[in-house]
């Protein structure tokens, strides 16, 4: 009886990973399980997420880079000035930058310190749809109070969605976090800010400085 339960539960999930690949299509659903997010809860719509340590750059790679190489080597021009920073760890924290997203190689010599900036506390989230309403925004940040270790100066986040309709003025955004992001279905439906002229919260998505979490304004703020 056991075994039989066990084996129905089996070739649910199957089926549950076939309908979600159908219904939200193949990017989204790699990811979500390369998270290890599970794939009942994203097939009814819900979101989850996880928090866990990035302990390497191969496993930072592996869980932050979407890029193939060809893209990755394109980009090294503008990284390539990052090789010549001060031996400061926020001269290694581009370096870490550097290698993820242009594929430009770690120093032997750079290796120990760089690695010593590990491990990295990771938040993940995968969303099936995200709608936001005009004027909201979406902060994904994380920060250390959430974390209890006291690596946790060191954060990024990673976000998976599968189609977002962002209405008139409505953002995303993340402050002082490394950020990844799918978004394989996007809509924009209107400007980032209504009918008011460009100026610094002119935009959909916004990787901002590190100000502390974020306080709630006129309820438009909504912190996952």
């Amino acid at each position: 009886m056991v075994m039989n339960i066990v084996s129905i539960a089996d070739r649910a999930g199957v089926y549950v990973r076939a309908f979600l690949r159908g219904l939200i299509g193949g990017e989204f659903h790699d990811l979500a399980e390369k998270l290890g997010h599970g794939f009942v809860c994203l097939g009814l719509g819900h979101r989850q997420t996880t928090y866990r340590s990035i302990d390497d750059l191969d496993t930072a790679q592996d869980l932050l880079i979407r890029a193939d190489h060809d893209k990755r080597r394109r980009r090294q021009t503008s990284f390539n000035l990052l090789r010549t920073q001060s031996h400061m760890i926020r001269g290694f924290r581009d370096r870490i930058e550097a290698h993820l997203y242009s594929g430009l190689p770690v120093k032997i010599s750079h290796r120990g310190n760089v690695e010593r900036y590990f491990p990295i506390g990771l938040k993940a989230i995968s969303i099936p749809h995200l709608e936001l309403e005009p004027g909201q925004v979406l902060d994904l940040s994380t920060y250390a109070e959430e974390w209890d270790d006291p690596y946790a100066g060191h954060l990024a986040v990673v976000a998976n969605i599968g189609s977002c309709v962002l209405r008139d003025g409505a953002r995303i955004q993340v402050q002082g976090n490394l950020l990844s992001m799918v978004i394989q279905d996007l809509k924009v439906v209107g400007s980032p800010k209504g009918d008011e002229r460009p100026g610094p919260d002119f935009y959909h998505i916004g990787i901002l400085p590190s100000s502390g979490p974020c306080r709630q304004r006129n309820g438009l703020v909504i912190r996952i």
